[in-house]
């Protein structure tokens, strides 16, 4: 591997850390942000439609056009929208604007979301499974740290708004780096047998409709979008729930870097698991572990087995979305900006959606109906879970006749 190709790998896996940081810092800062602008929690779970709008945004068109035009002017925009979007946020006195620069956010975090995965894509078409695992375990080792910042910086009587003002600079600093990178052509790969045997693949635009209605690749959707809308409810809500049960704002942070613990620890795990025993088994797993453990998040009362179900849904939510990337970018590998783009759309109608209707049940109820309707999201998880891994058989036999 090249010398620049080293660094671009180095630099997208700090940039993913870095999305990481400043992905949940919404969850310790959001009681806040209902209190100083005297909102309800039904008004406040907007917050995550605007953002996650962006978000569906930004990776739609972002895939498509990087795999066009190249990741670092992406990169770049994205860079600039996250900067504008965090530092007017924390300069607005606005509800209503603050769910704008919410979706300025957003739309920058689908560019770069898309563009980090498709590089990552592209450099390890070899062993794509271990590369996305890696990438994701990275981004959750930045959520554990994220919140636990946040929460720090308000224990200290710090207003939420310089937490947002430091996530504005930290996207000015990740710009400057990477600048003078030079990027390689779309869908380079390299293929291990040094710098002369180096391959530009030219981009053979496939129909996205051909690719949606692939059998395979709409279970995968459903994988992510289902795994996105579980978990951004979760981690989203969690401090307003416990502080809605008198827990401190800095152990409800915590909980929030419980499960990304969890998470991470889950990833790097999944990084062999899913190239030793293939990625449709890895997901079922861990959509059967996300069965057996997201109760304890919702039913438990005692803050150990709360915890405790944080951590291990963290730890089986955490192979979903990554292997899934793993296998539609082998079914489609051409067009990995593209395939990448619609998957994280997926995920974006998840947090769109199931966060905002758990606000709105909670408000209504209270956050144990809310969560449940994670759960049954999750129940119907294991059930696309095993239809896609007896469609692989069955396809695996036909093939074989």
């Amino acid at each position: 591997m090249t010398l620049n190709i080293q660094l671009l790998s180095f630099v997208t896996y700090f940039g993913y850390f870095l999305i990481g940081i400043v992905s949940f810092i919404i969850s310790p800062t959001l009681p806040v942000i209902i209190k100083d602008f005297n909102i309800t929690v039904g008004i406040a779970g907007s917050i995550f439609a605007a953002n996650a709008a962006g978000t569906f945004i930004g990776v739609l068109g972002g895939g498509y056009f990087s795999d066009l035009l190249g990741r670092k002017p992406l990169i770049i925009l994205g860079c600039i929208l996250q900067m504008a979007g965090f530092a007017l946020t924390a300069s607005t006195k606005s509800w209503v604007l603050i769910l704008g620069f919410f979706f300025i956010t957003g739309l920058g975090r689908g560019f770069l979301n898309t563009c980090f995965n498709a590089l990552i894509a592209d450099i390890n078409s070899h062993r794509r499974g271990a590369a996305f695992n890696t990438l994701h375990g990275i981004y959750g080792a930045g959520c554990l740290v994220g919140p636990m910042l946040a929460g720090l910086i308000l224990s200290l009587n710090y207003e939420w708004r310089v937490v947002y003002y430091g996530a504005a600079i930290i996207w000015i600093i990740f710009m400057l780096i990477i600048i003078p990178i030079k990027y390689p052509p779309v869908n380079y790969i390299h293929n291990n047998k040094g710098d002369k045997d180096d391959k530009k693949i030219k981009i053979s635009f496939m129909s996205i409709k051909s690719v949606i209605l692939n059998p395979i690749f709409s279970m995968l959707f459903f994988v992510s979008f289902i795994y996105n809308g579980a978990a951004t409810g979760l981690v989203g809500w969690i401090n307003t729930y416990l502080d809605g049960i008198d827990f401190s704002v800095i152990l409800g942070a915590g909980m929030v870097s419980v499960f990304y613990l969890g998470l991470t620890i889950g990833r790097f795990t999944c990084r062999y698991l899913s190239e030793r025993i293939g990625y449709s088994k890895t997901i079922m797993c861990c959509a059967l572990g996300c069965f057996i453990f997201y109760p304890f998040t919702i039913f438990a009362t005692n803050p150990i087995m709360i915890a405790g179900g944080v951590f291990f849904s963290g730890l089986f939510f955490s192979g979903l979305h990554p292997t899934g990337l793993a296998y539609a970018n082998s079914l489609f590998s051409s067009i990995s900006g593209t395939v990448t783009g619609l998957l994280s759309t997926a995920m974006s109608l998840g947090a769109m959606i199931v966060p905002w209707l758990i606000g709105l049940v909670a408000e209504k109820e209270n956050f144990k109906v809310g969560f449940s309707i994670s759960y049954i999201l999750i129940m119907i998880l294991v059930g696309v879970s095993v239809s896609l891994l007896l469609y692989e058989r069955k396809e695996r036999a036909i093939t074989s006749i």
